[in-house]
C-alpha cells in the first residue's frame, strides 16, 4: 500500500492498526470486534487495507458478520482484486464482495491515517472516511535472522536456490515456502502460496534422501492444481482445471481439501470434530433468532 510523505511510517501505522498474519493478531481483532458491538447502538465502519486473498476473504466475512450493523471497505492501490488469481475466482469474489455489501476502492493510495480517521487518494481525488477499525492484510516480512545469513537473496529478501531447493552458496541446505525465491522449468518465480510449499516440501525430501543415498537429485517442477476462497460465511469458490465451483459447495469443498492437508489422521479428525460443532452450534443460534 502506497503512503504518502504526510503518514505515518509503516511502524507507525501497524501500531494503531490490526495485522492479520498470526493467530495472535486473529484474536486481537476479534476482542476489538466484541468490544464495538458491545454498544447496540453503535454503527460499525471497518476498513480492510489489502485486496489479496486475505483481504478480499476477511472483507467477506465482516460483512456478513455486520450486515446492516456497520460498513466495510476493501482497499487497494492496485487495479485489480487478487491479482495473481484467475479471471473466475477475481469475478466471483467481486460479486461476493458486492453482495455483501463492502465498498471496493481500488487504485487508491492511503494519504493520511490519523485516529479514526483515514484521507485517501484516487484519481487525484482526495476525501476522507471515518472508521472504527483498520486492519492491514498486506505486507509479508521475513524473519530478521535472514538478512543476517551470508547467502544471496533477492530484492524481496527471500533466498535464492538452485532447481533441486539447494542454496545458491550452502548447496548442504535446503529452502521452501516463502523464504525461498524458487523458479519453475519456465524461469519464472513459482508464487508463495501453500500449494507451492507442499510441492517444495514433497521435493526436498526426496533430495534429502537422495544427498543420504549418494544419489542425484531432483529439479523442483511446481504443478498449479487451482485456487480456492472463502467469500463470506459458508460461501465461497474453487476453480481448477478450468472448472469453477461457488457458493456452499464450494465451501465445503476447500474445507475438505484442508483437512485432507493436515499431517496426520489424530488431526484430521479433531479438525473436523471442532468444526462440525461449530457448524451445529451456528444451526442452533440461526433457529433461535428467527
Amino acid at each position: 500500500m502506497a503512503v504518502g510523505q504526510k503518514t505515518r511510517t509503516l511502524n507507525e501505522v501497524t501500531n494503531i492498526t490490526y495485522n492479520f498474519r498470526t493467530l495472535d493478531d486473529a484474536e486481537r481483532l476479534m476482542q476489538r470486534l466484541q468490544v464495538l458491538e458491545t454498544d447496540s447502538d453503535k454503527y460499525i465502519r471497518v476498513a480492510v487495507i489489502g485486496a489479496g486473498a486475505s483481504g478480499v476473504e476477511l472483507a467477506c466475512k465482516l460483512a456478513n458478520h455486520l450486515q446492516k450493523r456497520g460498513q466495510v471497505y476493501l482497499i487497494d492501490r492496485r487495479r485489480r482484486i487478487l491479482r495473481d488469481f484467475s479471471f473466475p475466482c477475481q469475478k466471483a469474489a467481486l460479486r461476493a464482495l458486492a453482495v455483501s455489501g463492502v465498498e471496493v476502492n481500488l487504485n487508491t493510495h492511503i494519504q493520511i491515517i490519523d485516529g479514526n480517521r483515514i484521507t485517501l487518494v484516487c484519481q487525484q481525488q482526495t476525501y476522507t472516511r471515518f472508521i472504527d477499525l483498520l486492519i492491514w492484510t498486506i505486507g509479508t516480512q521475513n524473519w530478521e535472522w535472514l538478512d543476517n545469513l551470508d547467502c544471496q537473496q533477492n530484492t524481496r529478501g527471500q533466498l535464492l536456490t538452485r532447481p533441486t531447493l539447494q542454496l545458491l552458496d550452502y548447496p548442504e541446505v535446503f529452502a521452501v515456502g516463502d523464504i525461498a525465491a524458487v523458479n519453475n522449468c519456465e524461469g519464472k518465480q513459482v508464487p508463495a502460496t501453500a500449494q507451492a510449499a507442499f510441492q517444495q516440501a514433497k521435493t526436498t525430501a526426496r533430495n534429502l534422501w537422495a544427498s543420504l543415498s549418494e544419489r542425484p537429485l531432483i529439479a523442483f517442477r511446481y504443478r498449479h492444481f487451482g485456487e480456492m476462497l472463502t467469500l463470506g460465511i459458508n460461501t465461497g469458490v474453487v476453480f481448477s482445471f478450468g472448472i469453477c465451483i461457488k457458493g456452499p459447495i464450494a465451501f465445503i469443498i476447500r474445507r475438505w481439501i484442508y483437512i485432507l492437508r493436515l499431517p496426520t489422521m489424530n488431526h484430521r479428525l479433531q479438525v473436523s470434530r471442532y468444526w462440525l460443532i461449530a457448524f451445529i452450534k451456528r444451526l442452533l443460534l440461526n433457529s433461535l433468532n428467527q
